[in-house]
């Protein structure tokens, strides 16, 4: 979470779990520059909300995997 708070000034830690994981809520932009640092990161972040980023991050997982010839449907 220090990474992101560093890179994010803005965010704030919302919730730490047990699990060692913490909900970090941040206001940003929805431009492609976000879009490719989440894509970046998507293998240790799970988007909550808002729900067009999630499903841009989810669809863009799922096209990276039909270069692999696997389908997830």
């Amino acid at each position: 979470p220090v990474y992101v708070l560093n890179r994010f000034p803005d965010s704030k830690i919302v919730n730490e779990n047990e699990d060692g994981s913490v909900r970090i809520e941040m206001q940003v932009n929805d431009g492609y520059g976000m879009k490719m640092w989440l894509s970046s990161q998507s293998h240790m972040v799970k988007i909550i909300s808002p729900k067009h980023m999630r499903d841009y991050i989810i669809q863009d997982m799922k096209d990276t995997l039909k270069l692999y010839d696997i389908d997830v449907e």
